[in-house]
């Protein structure tokens, strides 16, 4: 029966080491390998410029032009993407006087070499480039106007200049490593 029974725990400590050695595995944890902040990149868009005013005064054959700047820029941060610019220039709530409404002309010219789609500048600005653009708006009441009996509108609000742009991240993806 000793023998019996130690033939039998031998059998049981060899199949015991075979099974630990084939099923064993290691595992190691590298704890704090790296840490660090993540840090939203700047996006600035800034302007200066006229400034609207009051009361603007307008008689046929005149213009009225203001000039704005827009930068990537504040002081010495610089936006870090690249940028698209959409603008919005308009006349609203114009006047109208015997259903007719004022013919007033609004346009804009922007100093770039980049070029528009629905007033949408792609990659107006580049990342990490202190850049100036001039955007010069001309409102217009053309000289003569057919079937527009101009007199009817003096003294009148002709109507609200508005100038809006709009910055957008470009959609071009970068992935950068430290």
């Amino acid at each position: 029966m000793k023998k019996t029974l130690l033939i039998v725990a031998l059998v049981l400590a060899i199949t015991t080491s075979i099974i630990a050695g084939t099923m064993a595995y290691y595992t190691i944890t590298l704890d704090d390998l790296v840490k660090g902040d993540v840090v939203a990149k700047e996006f600035i868009l800034e302007h200066d410029g006229d400034k609207f005013q009051e009361n603007i005064k307008i008689a046929p054959g005149e213009s009225r032009v203001w000039t704005f700047e827009i930068k990537n820029f504040k002081d010495d941060v610089i936006t870090e993407t690249d940028m698209d610019v959409t603008i919005d220039v308009g006349l609203e709530n114009l006047v109208e006087v015997n259903n007719i409404t004022v013919p007033l002309k609004v346009s804009y010219v922007l100093q770039t070499d980049v070029e528009a789609s629905d007033d949408t500048f792609s990659e107006l600005f580049t990342a990490k480039e202190k850049a100036t653009k001039i955007l010069t708006v001309t409102v217009e009441w053309p000289w003569v106007t057919e079937g527009v009996d101009d007199i009817d509108f003096a003294g009148k609000n002709l109507g609200t200049l508005s100038v809006s742009v709009t910055g957008t991240q470009s959609e071009t993806t970068t992935t950068t490593t430290p």
